[in-house]
């Protein structure tokens, strides 16, 4: 699941707390951020049961933190980002002028 708008003082224990009611936890990802080592405003929970993430993403859907209305999506994982953007690559036109960047 992925979580958006997230408070900059949340960590990975916050959000433990809050979805690990919903069952066990696989692995949470929270970004931090080099110089405030504040989060980056979004972080990634991984469940073990595809069945309790639903309980979880249902319950959260629309919540405001901290002020904050956080959104809430499933995440389509590093492999079917990769192919994507892999996929949006190939079907660009080549130009015959040479690239500059």
């Amino acid at each position: 699941i992925f979580i958006g708008n997230l408070p900059y003082s949340y960590t990975e224990s916050d959000i433990a707390d809050m979805f690990e009611q919903y069952g066990r936890l696989k692995r949470i990802t929270v970004p931090l951020d080099n110089r405030t080592h504040n989060n980056k405003g979004f972080a990634f929970v991984e469940f073990e049961n595809r069945r309790d993430a639903e309980d979880a993403y249902d319950k959260y859907r629309g919540c405001t933190l901290g002020g904050r209305a956080i959104r809430i999506d499933w995440d389509v994982g590093k492999e079917k980002k990769f192919n994507n953007a892999e996929r949006r690559n190939n079907s660009r036109s080549r130009s015959r002028e040479p690239s500059y960047r």
